[in-house]
């Protein structure tokens, strides 16, 4: 998919975010996820080897959302089955 969205503000990456792909969970999933960001979830897992730092230091991120909401989650997990960050984002005009 690859669409830069947004930038963080870490001093040894650049600023780039770029949505590798949309995972899209149930409401239910979607609610109890945004409510413990920092666990662990197979969807993230299954998914760890699309989030990584490329070597111009972009964040590689997925962003997990729910059809019932206007917005997502953007998680950078650098390869591992847990996020190291994550940064809300509307999904209004994002994909058009």
């Amino acid at each position: 998919m690859e669409r830069i969205v947004g930038n963080r503000t870490e001093e040894n990456f650049n600023n780039e975010i770029i949505i590798e792909k949309v995972v899209n969970i149930r409401s239910d999933h979607f609610s109890h996820f945004e409510k413990n960001l920092f666990g662990s979830y197979e969807f993230l897992k299954k998914h760890k080897h699309l989030m990584y730092y490329d070597e111009q230091g972009r964040s590689h991120e997925i962003l997990v959302t729910s059809r019932s909401v206007d917005y997502g989650v953007s998680v950078q997990t650098n390869g591992k089955g847990f996020p190291e960050s994550c940064m809300v984002i509307s999904k209004i005009g994002l994909f058009e």
